[in-house]
């Protein structure tokens, strides 16, 4: 079955949000608006660890993959596991509906 992706885009305070939205699945990249590859590159300052984010979804599960540790996590929503940089959600379709605009 062909999920028929379509990109969307949000915001939360600390974090930008760029998704896919499918038929039944939802793909989402999250990136730290303060992270900046100078910042480690040129400046040597380490990655900081968020912990406390939250994604707009509530009433599922997220499946989460952290690309900087190579690690899989599945949690509740809407709370993330804390992470470094960047993660990506996996999330049902029904849960992005009226929380994200087309991008």
């Amino acid at each position: 079955m062909a999920e028929s992706f379509r990109p969307f885009y949000t915001e939360s305070r600390r974090l930008r949000m760029y998704g896919l939205k499918g038929g039944t699945t939802a793909i989402v990249w999250c990136r730290d608006k303060r992270n900046f590859w100078e910042d480690e590159f040129v400046r040597g300052e380490p990655a900081e660890t968020l912990s406390g984010e939250e994604m707009p979804f509530r009433g599922c599960r997220m499946e989460c993959y952290l690309p900087f540790e190579d690690t899989h996590v599945t949690v509740d929503a809407p709370l993330l596991p804390p992470f470094r940089r960047s993660i990506v959600v996996r999330v049902p379709t029904g849960t992005v509906e009226g929380v994200v605009r087309p991008h």
